[in-house]
C-alpha cells in the first residue's frame, strides 16, 4: 500500500480497516436479500462487491447499489459515488460509468451534509474528510479556513489515539505533518512518527508503515538531489 493509497482510505473510509471490505468474503444471496430489504449496510456491501470483487466488474450495477444506500445517508457509500462520478469507472463497455459532474456534486453535497451531522463529535476520518471537501470545495463551497479547522480537529485526534500507540494514527499524523494538513508542515516530525510506527507495528501495520517511511525518505533525497 502507497502513501497514495494511504490518503485514499483517509478519504474514503473511516479507518484502515476500510481496505480489507473487499477481500471479505460474502454470501452473495443472504447479502442481495438483506440489501433488497432495504438495509443499506448491506447495499453499500453489495455495491462495492459490484465494483471490486465481481468479475468483470459491474460499476453500473454497483452506483444502483450504493446509490440506494447512499439516499439513506450512508456516508461510505456518499463518498463512493462522489469519487466514482467525479473519474468515471471503466470508461469503455456496456457496464462502464461515465464521468458526471452534476451527479458527483450531488453526492458530495449529500456527502457533506451527512459530515456536517457527525463530524464535530465524530471519527478523526471523517473529520479529515470534511476538511478536504472544504478544500476542494466540493459539495460546500471553498473555504480555506474551515479545511483547516477540520483537519486540525482530526489531527488532534490522530495525535491522542497516536500517544496510546494507535499504528494507524502514526501513520494519519504522519501524513497531516507532512502536507501541513491543520497543522505546520514539519517532515522531521513525519519520519519521526513514520519510525515509530515501524517500531511499534506489526504484522500488515507494519509493512504499511515501512513502505510510508520508505516512500517518504526517497521524496526527502530526491528533493536534496534537486537543490544540489
Amino acid at each position: 500500500m502507497t502513501k497514495n493509497m494511504l490518503i485514499s482510505v483517509l478519504i474514503l473510509s473511516a479507518a484502515l480497516a476500510t481496505c480489507s471490505d473487499t477481500g471479505e468474503k460474502v454470501d452473495l444471496d443472504d447479502l442481495t436479500l438483506a440489501a433488497r430489504r432495504g438495509d443499506p449496510a448491506a447495499q453499500y456491501k453489495l455495491g462495492l462487491y459490484y465494483l471490486q470483487q465481481c468479475r468483470p466488474a459491474n460499476p453500473v450495477l454497483a452506483v444502483e447499489w450504493l446509490a440506494r444506500a447512499g439516499e439513506q445517508g450512508h456516508v461510505e457509500a456518499q463518498s463512493w459515488l462522489g469519487s466514482i462520478y467525479e473519474k468515471g469507472r471503466l470508461e469503455k463497455g456496456p457496464n462502464s460509468v461515465a464521468a458526471n459532474a452534476e451527479q458527483a456534486a450531488y453526492w458530495y453535497a449529500k456527502l457533506a451534509e451527512s459530515l456536517q451531522k457527525i463530524a464535530e463529535h465524530g471519527s478523526a476520518a471523517n473529520q479529515f474528510r470534511l476538511g478536504t471537501l472544504y478544500e476542494k470545495g466540493q459539495g460546500v463551497p471553498q473555504d480555506a479556513d474551515q479545511a483547516y479547522a477540520w483537519h486540525q480537529k482530526a489531527a488532534e485526534q490522530w495525535r491522542t489515539q497516536a500517544e496510546q500507540g494507535n499504528v494507524a494514527a502514526h501513520l494519519f499524523l504522519s501524513l497531516c505533518y507532512e502536507m501541513g494538513k491543520g497543522i505546520p508542515q514539519d517532515i522531521d516530525e513525519a519520519v519521526r512518527l513514520l519510525e515509530k510506527a515501524v517500531e511499534i507495528g506489526t504484522g500488515s501495520d507494519r509493512t504499511i508503515a515501512q513502505r510510508c517511511l520508505q516512500e517518504l525518505q526517497d521524496k526527502i533525497n530526491k528533493q536534496d538531489e534537486r537543490r544540489e
